[in-house]
């Protein structure tokens, strides 16, 4: 006979968390820029326009699958399924080619500081992202 296990509290407030840092963060973030949406890419000067333009079809492929993912991997915490653990290691992978492409082989043009801890924050919270979902796989609470 399977036990059942109860869903711990945190379930719910790093699966509401999560998403909305995957999804207001990371998803708006690539909807805004792939739409051009003038509102959102005023604030970036013309250089990086051109980058964001100019950037190949395989990256742009490889920037959706590590959101959409993300976010997915997210509802997926929330309806308690294992497919999360996967699901956000697919999201790490793809965002780790994406962040070696930007900054070592296709510079970004005019980056700060603040990018580069900005790209550290996100890795660290895919990297928590994965390690919960895996944690909590092997605790049974995913099933």
């Amino acid at each position: 006979m399977s036990e059942t296990k109860k869903t711990p509290w945190h379930i719910w407030v790093v699966g509401i968390i999560t998403f909305i840092w995957n999804f207001a963060g990371g998803g708006l973030d690539y909807i805004f820029t792939q739409l051009n949406t003038e509102f959102y890419m005023s604030g970036y000067t013309d250089e990086q326009r051109a980058y964001y333009e100019a950037l190949p079809a395989w990256f742009t492929a490889i920037w959706a699958i590590s959101i959409w993912t993300s976010v997915l991997g997210s509802i997926l915490i929330l309806l308690r399924n294992k497919l999360a653990f996967p699901v956000f290691a697919i999201s790490l992978v793809g965002y780790i080619f994406g962040t070696i492409y930007s900054f070592a082989l296709n510079t970004v043009p005019d980056v700060t500081t603040a990018n580069y801890i900005f790209t550290g924050v996100i890795t660290a919270v895919l990297l928590f992202e994965v390690w919960y979902s895996s944690s909590m796989t092997k605790r049974g609470v995913l099933r």
